[in-house]
């Protein structure tokens, strides 16, 4: 397959508009004063829809876009309940995590834990953040730019290059505004894309009502396990609860999604954009699943991977590309669109939530000398130019790895989510904690989950699949997927493809009782890292001087066990408070509203320098 030249029309202009953004964005703020605010948080101006629009993609990479699709092919429409698990981590990050957050008033997420805890945990969470998302963003760079260099024969560095480059350029020139409105751009890309592929591929498969009944006849049609078993790769419950934890990392503390949510002019605007997200999210993963569904009628009676076209069901979003799109001039093109359009938005996140880490963390306190604005700012730049270059040089050095990568990156995901989730829940929710228990807490959750992947990948095979059959496949309907695109293309969606096959079947006869540990679904990861991360923090706390409550300020807690028993009488629920001497009015219903610009600049509680030792 080769692309017409209005596929490459359609594919440059989305390159030209996202610059176009940076441009638009350095227009409008030429005679303002170039500051910290402004760069990283828009000087808290932004708007609330684009925002809300800015978060979605954020989330939807080139990986996902791939991957789901294939997962409903494959297994089915389980995967539908995800949106349960986004719909909890979405209330938890706009009435938990982003009040704190937000009143905090400062650019890096990781400040809290400076407040909270001190030093040592803090800078155990920035290394471990950097150093995993430079490999994840890395691989996200890669991807689509693998995709568009098996179609076009132009060569990836160059393309990964251009790619680079464009992230790079309207990050530098537009700081944070840049990226919300080149975010804004690239969903309305991405939702015009999977509406052609939907559109395309139902009326190609006999229209929606045949698609529907083909899946339910070869069982692609479940919605309703309700399984307790922690080895059921989906489940109501893992998916609802296990991959809501997932997502509430993602959403409630991750420096990108808060640094996008705090650039909006004031806390009620932030929740409400919040909120509004989950529809923007909602609307594109109904799609993914919807195509996935389409999917499998179109191919249900010649399997490509039966077949032998394709090696792996996440290279379907390539075959329709090559099998549908291309006989329609400008669709292919708009398809390649969609996939960089959310790996652009992830890698232009990622620039702005390093800058702000690096500037905040690092440059600032490492120089004796309080640093002006316009310096920080320069720092800050130089900061999106070296991080740019450094995820150039990962998705480099990837793209000379083989199926190692699979597996690399679902170790990456899994040590990031769960021990982060759980250091800041141990934070603001329990105020027993102190420095070396969050410092331990940390370490040994990062342990246990790196431990349980590598068993899992050493002792466990991958599950099978729903059925499929090759009774309506002939030679004429045969057409190889090119082999460097075979072998390759595999690894776009290697991140999400590979959890979701995560569930393991191997022979129960004389095997270690530790296997079924190794068959937990991939989906209580994150719940499971956490739940070690902050049972170790409370043991070491107690044991080594549980800090006391009413020393806390208490704008870095939150009282989530008072807010979940408004039935108790009030005596036993202010049991719930923990001692923290939370202000209140109302008859203690209704706390004290904070001022949203400004926050005591509080000395950090405990032992800086404490560590586990």
């Amino acid at each position: 397959m080769a692309l017409e030249t209005l596929d490459y029309v359609v594919f440059a202009m989305m390159f030209v508009f996202s610059a176009g953004a940076g441009f638009f964005a350095a227009f409008q703020d030429r005679r303002k004063k170039n500051t910290m605010e402004n760069f990283h948080r828009a000087s808290r101006k932004a708007h609330p829809i684009a925002v809300a629009m800015s978060l979605s993609v954020t989330i939807y990479s080139g990986l996902t876009i791939i991957g789901i699709p294939a997962e409903v092919y494959t297994n089915g429409t389980m995967a539908s309940w995800m949106a349960l698990g986004m719909l909890g981590a979405v209330a938890g990050t706009a009435h938990i995590f982003l009040p704190i957050f937000y009143n905090m008033n400062k650019i890096s997420t990781f400040e809290y834990i400076t407040l909270r805890f001190g030093t040592t945990p803090r800078t155990l969470a920035t290394i471990t953040y950097v150093l995993c998302y430079f490999v994840i963003h890395g691989f996200i760079l890669y991807a689509p730019c693998l995709a568009f260099q098996v179609l076009t024969k132009v060569s990836l560095y160059v393309i990964m290059a251009v790619a680079a480059a464009v992230c790079i350029l309207y990050t530098l020139l537009g700081g944070m505004k840049a990226v919300v409105w080149a975010d804004c751009l690239q969903y309305v890309v991405i939702l015009a894309g999977l509406l052609s592929v939907l559109i395309v591929t139902v009326k190609e498969a006999g229209g929606f009502g045949n698609v529907w009944d083909v899946a339910n006849k070869y069982e692609r049609l479940e919605f309703f396990n309700f399984s307790a078993d922690p080895r059921t790769r989906h489940t109501v419950w893992s998916l609802g609860i296990g991959f809501g934890l997932l997502w509430t990392y993602a959403y409630g503390v991750n420096q990108a999604t808060i640094q996008r949510a705090s650039s909006l002019p004031t806390l009620r605007q932030a929740q409400i954009s919040v909120w509004l997200n989950y529809i923007f999210l909602v609307v594109i993963f109904a799609l993914l699943i919807i195509i996935g569904v389409a999917m499998f009628g179109f191919y249900h009676l010649c399997d490509p991977v039966k077949n032998g076209r394709i090696m792996k069901k996440d290279q379907m979003l390539s075959l329709i590309i090559i099998d549908l799109l291309s006989k329609i001039p400008g669709l292919s093109g708009l398809m390649l669109a969609v996939l960089f359009s959310g790996s652009l938005s992830t890698v232009s996140s990622g620039l702005s939530a390093y800058s702000a880490i690096l500037a905040e963390e690092f440059v600032k306190r490492t120089t004796r000398k309080k640093l002006s604005e316009s310096v920080q700012i320069y720092f800050s730049k130089i900061c999106v130019v070296v991080i740019g270059c450094a995820i150039f040089s990962v998705g480099v050095g990837i793209s000379r790895l083989d199926g190692l990568l699979n597996q690399a990156l679902l170790s990456i995901g899994a040590v990031i989510a769960g021990p982060m989730l759980g250091m800041y829940v141990a934070g603001m929710i329990f105020p027993w904690t102190n420095s070396k228990g969050a410092s331990c807490g940390f370490v040994t959750s990062v342990g246990m989950v790196l431990w349980l992947y590598l068993g899992t990948l050493i002792n466990m095979k991958p599950s099978g699949s729903l059925p499929v059959s090759t009774e309506g496949c002939s030679v004429t309907n045969t057409t190889m997927l090119p082999m460097n695109i075979t072998s390759s293309i595999s690894l776009t969606s290697s991140l999400y493809s590979n959890m979701t096959t995560q569930t393991v079947m191997m022979d129960t006869t004389e095997e270690p009782a530790l296997y079924d540990f190794y068959r937990m679904s991939y989906t209580w990861y994150t719940g499971f890292a956490m739940l070690i991360n902050l049972t170790v923090a409370l043991v070491v706390s107690f044991l080594t001087g549980a800090t006391d409550p009413k020393d806390i300020d208490p704008k870095l807690m939150f009282p989530l066990f008072y807010k979940l028993c408004p039935f108790l009488p009030q005596k036993y629920r202010n049991v719930l408070l923990f001692g923290v001497q939370y202000d209140f009015f109302d008859n203690g219903e209704k706390p004290r509203a904070t001022d949203d610009k400004s926050f005591p600049a509080n000395e950090p509680i405990g032992d800086l320098n404490s560590t586990c030792m």
